[in-house]
C-alpha cells in the first residue's frame, strides 16, 4: 500500500492491484492478473480503468467495453462474437454469424446469415446504389442517379430498365 497527498497504490499480486491519481483523474483496477506495464496492456482476467476521456471495462475473454469520451464512441465486443462500434453517426454491429449492419447518414447496409454482401439477405441502401438479395432467390440492384436497375426472381422473373429502355418477363 502507497499513499500520497494526490495518489493511492494498492496491491496484493497477482490477486488485485489499484491506483488512483488524483491528478490526472485516473483509476485503475486489476483482478486476478498483472496491472499495465508502461504502453503494453494489462494481462488479467479483470481490468477497469478511467479518467477524464475514457473508460475501459474487460473481464477476459468473456466482454470489452470502452468508451471514449473525447472521440464520441463506444464499443463493446462480447465473446467475440458481438461486436458493437458507435460513433457521433456511425454504428457497427456485427453478431457473427446472424447478423451485420452498418448505419451512418449516407448509408445503411444489414446482413443476416452471413457477413455483409456473403449473407444469405442482404439489404445496401446510399444516394447512389440500392441493392438487395435473398439468396438464391432473389436479387435487385439499381443505379439511383442514372435510373438503371436490373431485378431477378429465382432466375424465372427478371427485369432490366434503365431510363431509357424496359425489359422484362416470365422465362
Amino acid at each position: 500500500h502507497k499513499r500520497t497527498a494526490v495518489s493511492v497504490k494498492d496491491a496484493l499480486l497477482p490477486l488485485y492491484h489499484y491506483e488512483r491519481n488524483g491528478a490526472t483523474h485516473r483509476k485503475s483496477l486489476t483482478l486476478l492478473g498483472l496491472p499495465p506495464i508502461e504502453d503494453f496492456p494489462t494481462l488479467s482476467f479483470y481490468f477497469h480503468e478511467r479518467d477524464d476521456t475514457q473508460t475501459l471495462d474487460r473481464f477476459f475473454p468473456i466482454y470489452r467495453y470502452s468508451v471514449d469520451r473525447a472521440a464520441r464512441t463506444k464499443s463493446l465486443n462480447v465473446l467475440g462474437l458481438y461486436n458493437r462500434v458507435a460513433t457521433e453517426g456511425d454504428v457497427n454491429e456485427l453478431l457473427f454469424p446472424l447478423y451485420s449492419r452498418h448505419k451512418s447518414s449516407k448509408e445503411s447496409e444489414f446482413g443476416v446469415l452471413g457477413y455483409g454482401p456473403l449473407s444469405l439477405g442482404y439489404s445496401y441502401d446510399s444516394p447512389a446504389v440500392q441493392w438487395r438479395h435473398v439468396l438464391p432467390f432473389y436479387f435487385h440492384w439499381q443505379d439511383k442517379p442514372s435510373g438503371r436497375e436490373f431485378s431477378d426472381a429465382l432466375g424465372l422473373y427478371f427485369r432490366n430498365a434503365s431510363a431509357k429502355k424496359k425489359s422484362g418477363g416470365v422465362l
